[in-house]
């Protein structure tokens, strides 16, 4: 199992330690990130840009309008990761919005 953990990174449940490979939580063998990683990364960016997801609505998932998207682009790049920004088609949606 210790080669699943290597590719894919240890995981923790409620037990302090990996519950494939038994690696304790703060010792050298605990994996946090495997190497298969920074690839599904990539591929979850790829997928949202493919879904158009910055130009939608993080709250209905509406498509913004150009003024929209812009005046939402420029409060979010000083806020968070600029292009994937949270952004809200209007105040209700941002209002609503729950994030958890």
């Amino acid at each position: 199992m210790r080669i699943r953990c290597v590719f894919f990174g240890c995981s923790v449940s409620d037990d302090p330690a990996c519950y494939r490979c038994h690696a304790e939580l703060y010792t050298y063998d605990f994996l946090q990130t495997g190497l298969i990683d920074p690839i599904v990364a990539f591929l979850g960016y790829l997928r949202s840009i493919a879904k158009l997801c910055p130009f939608r609505c993080s709250n209905c998932g509406a498509f913004l309008s150009i003024p929209q998207f812009w005046r939402e682009w420029r409060e979010a790049r000083w806020v968070a990761r600029g292009f994937f920004g949270i952004k809200f088609c209007s105040q209700r949606c941002d209002d609503d919005y729950l994030p958890f």
